[in-house]
């Protein structure tokens, strides 16, 4: 029989209590400087995910002139419990400062928006039917914000298309995560997730000197059957000059005048990416 000491169990046990609360409060402290850092960044800089959202939309704001093409996928809840995968095509050209134009499908319609100097014409091409605005802002920044704004109105993918639209897409975003690289379509990119109040959005960023979007898929959580809008982005061009007839093109030729705004009706029925 081993003999014991009650006097040096109490001295052992205050110590192990010590180090107990010492551990836990070094625990707290490191685990709220890792929360701070995950969603704020650090001392050392902006955290990862951040900081390649910030290089991302430097990137493609620094070119004058761009285009992309995506295939599109989201989710129509038709009945309770019940969802449909919708899926479409999108081309977006871009000419700084005041040139936008779109062409978007899906199995349900076929769309075509036009916004040159300071006015802006959305085609439905499956009814021939067309609105127009004038009197625009004459720039792509201020022009996506009036139509949002007025009519509730994004295409698909906009944040892509305003110039440095950093400080929009992060504006609403309660936490970040790094997950990792992967590959999309044999790429390499970076896998980033970001939480907002009403939703959950990942992102791969090409890794790279060419820090361009490659897929994004945007969870709404707060709605039922908790939809989804995935977007898988290809054929990036930076700085190739685009026909002018591409800008100067008139959309109401062979159409009729909606009696509906279709800025207000597109508004009000298709999934937006992250407003």
């Amino acid at each position: 029989m081993f003999s014991v000491n009650p006097y040096r169990v109490s001295f052992l046990a205050f110590l192990l209590i010590i180090c107990s609360i010492l551990i836990s409060i070094t625990g707290s402290n490191n685990s709220k400087a890792e929360l701070v850092a995950r969603n704020y960044g650090s001392s050392e800089g902006e955290e990862k995910p951040y900081k390649l959202l910030k290089e991302m939309t430097q990137f493609i704001s620094r070119h004058n002139s761009y285009t992309f093409k995506a295939e599109v996928m989201y989710d129509r809840v038709i009945d309770p419990g019940t969802k449909i995968q919708v899926t479409g095509s999108e081309k977006v050209f871009v000419q700084k400062p005041d040139k936008v134009y779109i062409e978007f499908k899906t199995d349900y319609f076929s769309d075509r928006f036009l916004y040159s100097s300071n006015s802006a014409t959305y085609l439905d091409t499956t009814t021939d039917l067309y609105t127009f605005t004038g009197e625009l802002p004459s720039s792509i920044n201020n022009t996506l914000d009036y139509l949002d704004k007025s009519f509730g109105f994004e295409m698909p993918l906009s944040d892509l298309i305003y110039i440095y639209p950093y400080k929009k897409i992060v504006g609403n975003i309660n936490s970040s995560q790094y997950i990792g690289t992967s590959y999309v379509f044999g790429v390499r990119c970076h896998h980033l997730l970001f939480e907002e109040n009403d939703k959950y959005w990942q992102i791969w960023i090409e890794d790279g000197n060419r820090k361009i979007p490659r897929k994004l898929v945007v969870t709404y959580k707060n709605q039922p059957e908790s939809p989804q809008f995935i977007a898988v982005i290809n054929d990036w061009i930076f700085d190739k000059p685009l026909p002018a007839k591409l800008f100067n093109q008139n959309l109401r030729n062979n159409a009729r005048p909606s009696t509906d705004n279709l800025f207000i009706e597109r508004g009000k029925s298709e999934i937006g990416i992250f407003d």
